[in-house]
């Protein structure tokens, strides 16, 4: 289950497009769902089948592939959610970006108390070298870049040496000032990208548009790893 701000936030973005009153006609025929879906409830959770199915009929309908649009969706969800009213309490939660990243398990848990039905992600970070050095970590490009590097994915242990995160857990681990790794978990695939949009929007929005690299080094898209 998903909750129903991600659908109003959702069609907030389409209606943001160029046209945007027609696309989402189109989307919502695309996908089979009614005109009007009737997501007044933020925290009513609503079946995964229901976004993928919008998100499968956005991409046909605006011809671009799910990683590009759900990258869009994600910067776009940060300013949503702020016009919803939720900008004093996102900056509560820490003054700096990676700050912010190691509460998002704390988040997700505050969240599921008012909807037991939500499905839980589930975040770790771990310190990697700085981005001013060579990292050869297996899976790790180099990069040379004066800014935070925020790495999706699980670079050096081998997954069959990982012990697997319970469904539900919440920790994170110590991170460098301008280095981390983030390891996104999910029951949900394909949506890695929500994750990078919405960080990048977070650096935009609630960080002084600070210059933030993001790279994938693994993910279940090509069965490199069990998460990204």
């Amino acid at each position: 289950m998903v909750l129903g701000i991600i659908h109003l936030t959702y069609e907030d973005f389409v209606l943001h497009l160029p046209n945007g009153q027609q696309q989402w006609r189109s989307i919502l025929e695309k996908a089979g769902q009614q005109e009007d879906p009737g997501w007044v409830k933020q925290m009513c959770p609503f079946n995964d089948a229901t976004i993928y199915s919008i998100v499968g009929a956005t991409c046909e309908v605006l011809g671009q592939g799910a990683e590009e649009i759900g990258r869009s969706f994600g910067r776009h969800f940060v300013d949503a959610v702020t016009r919803l009213g939720y900008g004093k309490f996102l900056r509560s939660l820490s003054s700096s970006i990676i700050g912010f990243i190691t509460t998002l398990n704390n988040l997700h848990m505050h969240l599921s108390a008012g909807a037991p039905a939500f499905v839980m992600p589930e975040f770790r970070t771990d310190k990697v070298p700085s981005p001013m050095h060579h990292n050869n970590q297996p899976g790790c490009s180099h990069v040379t870049v004066p800014y935070y590097c925020v790495k999706l994915g699980a670079v050096g242990q081998p997954v069959a040496q990982r012990s697997p995160a319970p469904a539900e857990a919440f920790h994170c681990v110590q991170v460098e000032a301008d280095s981390l790794e983030l390891h996104y978990r999910s029951k949900r695939a394909g949506l890695a990208s929500w994750v990078e949009g919405i960080i990048q929007g977070l650096a935009i929005d609630y960080y002084d548009n600070m210059p933030l690299k993001m790279q994938l080094l693994r993910g279940r898209d090509d069965g490199s790893c069990d998460h990204e």
